[in-house]
């Protein structure tokens, strides 16, 4: 299995960014630990990119559903968007 590495990261990332409508500029992480902090997204768009990164994480890394579902939560818990309503 392979593992997430940094540049895998910043992919999905710039993903995230690109849902919202956002320019990704990589320096937004390197010089702000909090920067998903600065940054909102619905709930529907939320559910669209977990949707997204457990099939990413399926088909790249060959996570099982389970795991991939289980991972997907976690990477949003720790580095999603605050939701706002629209």
């Amino acid at each position: 299995m392979k593992r997430l590495n940094k540049d895998d990261a910043i992919y999905i990332i710039s993903q995230m960014f690109a849902l919202i409508g956002e320019p990704f500029d990589r320096s937004k992480l390197e010089y702000d630990d909090e920067w998903y902090l600065n940054y909102s997204w619905t709930e529907e768009q939320q559910e669209e990119f977990k949707e997204w990164l457990i099939s990413h994480l399926r088909a790249n890394f060959k996570h099982t559903k389970a795991l991939a579902i289980s991972n997907a939560g976690w990477f949003i818990f720790m580095y999603g968007f605050t939701i706002r309503k629209d």
